[in-house]
């Protein structure tokens, strides 16, 4: 993927924001199987699979059976 360094610096970026708003959530008590939770969750896996994209790496190991 090619991306300029401000386009890579942005996902860095977006990535660390949501670190700090779970972060924050978390230490406030939030419920993290609550919709918001649920919300900053999935923006934790979407900004560590973009920053993901960018190495061309999987980001979890595959670990489905494979098929003879």
């Amino acid at each position: 993927m090619a991306t300029t360094k401000e386009e890579f610096q942005a996902k860095i970026d977006r990535h660390e924001a949501a670190t700090k708003k779970t972060r924050e959530f978390i230490a406030a008590g939030g419920d993290r199987k609550s919709e918001e939770g649920m919300r900053l969750g999935l923006e934790m896996i979407q900004t560590l699979d973009e920053l993901r994209a960018e190495f061309e790496r999987p980001f979890l190991k595959d670990i489905s059976p494979k098929s003879n």
